[in-house]
């Protein structure tokens, strides 16, 4: 496993892990066939991953990296990092195959430096999400960028538009977000704004949002001032709930719902509850990319 840390003046920090235990004179290399000292780096053990700072000039390479060394029995081992080295805060384009390329230009980091590039297989999608494609990996995620990168990613002519989007995630431990991308339906790309690299993907969401409805009080407390609402738990674990297209319809009007994404809910909390009697409502979730969730009831409100 591959990590990478940008330095000043064209430098960058690899670190691997997962290597052979009982390794030794271990160096980190460029892939480019270049006969430059500054290209091979003797690498360290940190306690966790082998270590080594690179000087990065000569870019972009679509060469990669090696990590070599001997093995306890002095056999030869090596492994490669199938990275391409772009240069970052420049108008060149970084682009690693045709369908996905990325913008990081000047303005948008704090310091020029190099970003690492590689297409990785998809891994960790949601239940009823199916992926389109490799994911487009520009690392290191962290830091976060001074601006937003530009991000497109173009659909196969064979792919139909609907329930796509754009995920974006740090690595291969966490989990996909919605990237809120913009589509040309001329060119069949998305184009994400993003103030973190890392790995996106598009994605395809079938899944409706799950929904559950919390009975509201049958008898609202007494105080100065409401407590009486009524709620539901919605979650979807793709494409998220488009908290702005989910409501509550209560007696056949809209009513305000507010989406409170960090617990998961949508609340109508009126200033005064409902007249005493039966009251019937209706509710639509949907999701960012159309999925939608309708559930229907009742509710009685006592005499006080």
């Amino acid at each position: 496993r591959w990590t990478f840390a940008i330095l000043p003046d064209e430098r960058v920090r690899v670190r691997v892990k997962a290597a052979p235990a009982g390794l030794h004179d271990v160096r980190i290399e460029r892939g480019a066939a270049r006969p430059l000292p500054e290209d091979v780096a003797i690498a360290t053990w940190d306690g966790a991953a082998w270590c080594a700072v690179l000087n990065v000039s000569g870019i972009p390479d679509p060469e990669g990296l090696w990590i070599k060394g001997r093995r306890a029995d002095s056999t030869v081992w090596w492994h490669r990092g199938t990275y391409a080295l772009w240069p970052m805060g420049t108008q060149l384009p970084v682009r690693v195959e045709d369908w996905a390329t990325a913008r990081i230009e000047r303005d948008r980091v704090y310091e020029s430096g190099v970003v690492m590039v590689r297409t990785v297989p998809l891994t960790g999608l949601a239940a009823g999400a199916a992926g389109v494609r490799a994911a487009l990996e520009l690392a290191p995620a962290t830091p976060p960028l001074r601006g937003p990168a530009e991000v497109t990613l173009s659909l196969p002519a064979d792919h139909p538009r609907d329930r796509m989007g754009v995920y974006r995630r740090d690595g291969d431990a966490d989990r996909w977000e919605w990237a809120d991308a913009e589509w040309d339906s001329t060119a069949r790309t998305f184009r994400a704004a993003s103030t973190r690299l890392g790995q996106f993907a598009m994605l395809r969401d079938t899944t409706p949002p799950a929904v559950r409805v919390v009975p509201p009080l049958v008898r609202p407390r007494r105080g100065d001032y409401s407590t009486w609402r009524l709620s539901a738990h919605a979650n979807d674990a793709a494409s998220g709930v488009a908290g702005r297209a989910s409501a509550f319809t209560v007696d056949g009007a809209r009513v305000p719902t507010e989406w409170d994404a960090e617990q998961h809910v949508l609340r109508w909390r009126p200033l005064a509850a409902p007249a005493v009697g039966r009251h019937h409502y209706q509710l639509e979730v949907q999701d960012r990319v159309g999925n939608r969730t309708v559930r229907t009831g009742a509710f009685v409100i006592a005499s006080r």
